[in-house]
């Protein structure tokens, strides 16, 4: 009777740890939309400000005109911070 009260409690420490990992994963999903969505909105904000840009008068636009520049600066740590969850979220229990 021990061994079988041994295999139950295995059994649940098992289910336990994937529930945990599962609840894990689906929290870092929803972080790793989140900041795709953010990047989404940069991209579109770019776009609009090159736009604004033209109809002053620009001909030229520089990726160094500093708000294009900040939002480039936003894009690449987001797309580090979502590689990052990627990793973790790829990792094994």
């Amino acid at each position: 009777m021990a061994n079988f009260w041994n295999k139950a409690g295995n059994t649940y420490k098992m289910l336990k740890g994937k529930t945990n990992r599962a609840i894990e994963v689906g929290k870092l999903q929803i972080e790793i939309s989140q900041l795709k969505s953010h990047v989404n909105s940069l991209y579109r904000q770019i776009g609009k400000l090159i736009f604004e840009l033209s109809e002053e008068g620009t001909t030229e636009v520089s990726l160094t005109e500093e708000r294009i520049a900040k939002k480039i600066t936003e894009i690449k740590e987001k797309k580090a911070r979502i590689e990052e969850l990627e990793e973790e979220k790829d990792k094994d229990i």
